[in-house]
């Protein structure tokens, strides 16, 4: 657990409130909280909030490793009750997290007996961390956790770096600040382009086919001149950038602007924060956004209008997978393996029930969903883990070692390696990974694993 400096333990200095007034529990915040965090959170009787940035640091008043950027002490009991409700209120979970991690808002909570629940939260990748636990547990996007800590800390954050659905700002053209910011030959691009189409792209890059920088394309739509001036005013409005970023990458959406014969070339991660601008000449820039909701909203207007026929992403419509998914994700994370194993196999009944009723070409469409493909390719890789470890008598990765019949051992193997298969052919692809991954360790000897290494370097 990361040690605390003295100047954070005083932002605890609050007025006690009683441990009885804690709001009621919910049932998915029951299951989404590890039992050690709920009751802390129940008893805690001084609470303090905090913005963040997502750059981790090592000097300075931090949360965990994070910058303090905004706290606010918690004297009032409504306003302490009004943090332990929307962390017990069942909208605050539920969402698909993803692999990155840039937190922006924290909490501390502190009981009589001096346990203590610090939270990191980042909802972007909808993933809450608990510090002392070492937990991680799913939150949905927004919802009366983001609204509660919004509205207890102050409305500007110092810095910028709000998140997309932060602070609505009608954007305004600066041509002259722009140039500074994204390079003088891009900004004039973009103030009166020829040509301008958007994108949206598959995050990892791939080495041939339909691609943005390298990246595949998923969907395309030109924007017309009359449709342009959103995104013209949003894309050269400095208040636009500025903000931090996170050292992961991304990225969903992409532009291509053309003049006189040059061009310019945006690929854009709204989840990490910033964009890559690279022209037809020598020059490129990383730029990074402080308000990029009007880009947001701006590019997926001008996607969501008139999608390319078959490639616009479409996600599966059954709430059933993808709840169960997030649980199976929460009980790895409380080290219930079984769970996990049993939450999984039911939420890829789900999906493979749903898929087996539609037909082939719209199988095809909803699986090039960027989303989609990565809940599904996650479920089959980590059940490959659950069944690997299985095949070994551990039901977690730290649990003691069971007697497990040859004829079990060799099941559990077999499963193991069909829901590896099947992690491929969804998309799974980080062979690294898969090659240290001590959860697979029992499959490495076995004559299967030379086939799912080569099928992992096509």
């Amino acid at each position: 657990m990361p040690r605390l400096t003295a100047a954070l333990l005083v932002l605890f200095a609050a007025l006690p409130c009683r441990a009885q007034d804690a709001p009621p529990v919910s049932e998915a915040a029951r299951k989404a909280l590890p039992e050690a965090l709920l009751q802390t959170i129940q008893a805690a009787d001084r609470v303090a909030v905090y913005r963040i940035k997502p750059e981790p640091a090592k000097d300075g008043p931090r949360i965990g490793e994070f910058p303090i950027v905004e706290e606010k002490r918690l004297d009032a009991g409504d306003d302490r009750n009004r943090v332990k409700a929307a962390l017990f209120d069942e909208k605050a979970y539920g969402g698909p997290a993803a692999n990155c991690f840039i937190p922006r808002h924290a909490a501390r909570l502190r009981a009589p007996d001096e346990r203590v629940a610090t939270l990191v939260i980042c909802f972007e990748c909808l993933q809450m961390r608990w510090l002392e636990g070492g937990a991680t547990i799913v939150i949905a996007g927004s919802g009366p956790l983001h609204e509660a800590l919004e509205t207890l800390l102050k409305t500007a954050a110092p810095g910028g770096g709000a998140p997309p659905g932060g602070a609505d700002v009608e954007p305004r053209a600066n041509l002259a600040e722009a140039e500074k910011i994204l390079g003088t030959e891009a900004a004039r691009i973009f103030d009166a382009p020829e040509k301008v189409v958007v994108y949206r792209i598959e995050p990892e890059e791939a080495p041939e086919g339909d691609r943005l920088e390298g990246y595949p394309i998923l969907a395309r739509k030109e924007v017309e001149r009359s449709g342009y001036a959103a995104l013209r005013a949003a894309l050269l409005d400095p208040r636009s950038y500025g903000g931090d970023m996170a050292k992961c990458f991304i990225p969903h959406h992409g532009v291509r602007a053309e003049q006189g014969g040059k061009f310019v070339h945006l690929v854009i991660c709204f989840e990490c924060n910033y964009m890559l601008v690279r022209g037809s000449g020598p020059d490129s820039a990383t730029v990074t956004f402080g308000n990029p909701k009007p880009l947001y909203a701006a590019l997926e207007r001008a996607l969501g209008a008139s999608p390319a026929p078959g490639l616009d992403p479409v996600g599966l419509e059954a709430p059933e997978w993808r709840e169960a998914f997030v649980q199976a994700m929460g009980r790895i994370t409380d080290g219930d393996y079984a769970a996990s194993r049993a939450a999984y196999e039911r939420g890829i009944a789900i999906v493979e029930k749903e898929m087996a009723a539609l037909p082939e070409a719209e199988q095809a469409r909803r699986r090039q969903d960027p989303e989609f493909r990565n809940q599904l390719y996650t479920a089959y890789y980590n059940l490959a883990c659950i069944y690997s470890l299985l095949s070994a008598g551990r039901t977690s990765p730290n649990g003691p070692v069971q007697p497990v019949e040859p004829a079990e051992a060799a099941r559990c193997k077999d499963v193991a390696f069909r829901n590896l298969g099947r992690a491929i052919d969804e998309g799974w692809a980080d062979a690294a990974h898969t090659q240290s991954d001590p959860d697979l360790a029992q499959l490495r000897e076995d004559p299967q694993w030379a086939e799912v290494l080569t099928r992992l370097k096509k």
